[in-house]
């Protein structure tokens, strides 16, 4: 047993997939794109402990940067990240895990993520 704060322990115990239910941004979903993007990757960061952190919702993050205009990915990331976050929305949406506010986040995300891709000139973004 722990009984002081330890950064880098992780309790393997906790398995889930990302974390519980996490209430949108105000306004969710009307609102200034870039501003909800911007508020949906930072409520999706670890908070205690980074180790903490997975794939899905490291994907989620990535992608909400993307569909804001913060990030660039090559077309590969582009895929790999929105299938992780497809698969994230999908398990959230389940009614197993009933986490309905972070599966809209993520769909919003992912909506954002293929506008952006659709308007780039030559269909491909560049890293």
């Amino acid at each position: 047993m722990i009984t002081t704060y330890d950064p880098d322990y992780v309790d393997l115990t906790d398995r889930g997939r990302g974390f519980g239910p996490i209430d949108p941004p105000p306004g969710f979903p009307g609102g200034a794109k870039t501003e909800l993007l911007m508020a949906v990757e930072q409520l999706f960061k670890p908070r205690v402990n980074p180790k903490r952190d997975n794939s899905y919702i490291a994907a989620v993050r990535k992608l909400a940067l993307y569909g804001c205009g913060k990030e660039t990915l090559s077309k590969a990331e582009f895929q790999a990240n929105y299938a992780l976050a497809d698969e994230y929305e999908g398990i959230m949406r389940a009614p197993v895990h009933g986490h309905a506010s972070n599966a809209a986040m993520a769909r919003f995300v992912l909506a954002c993520a293929q506008e952006r891709l659709e308007k780039e000139s030559s269909g491909s973004i560049t890293g």
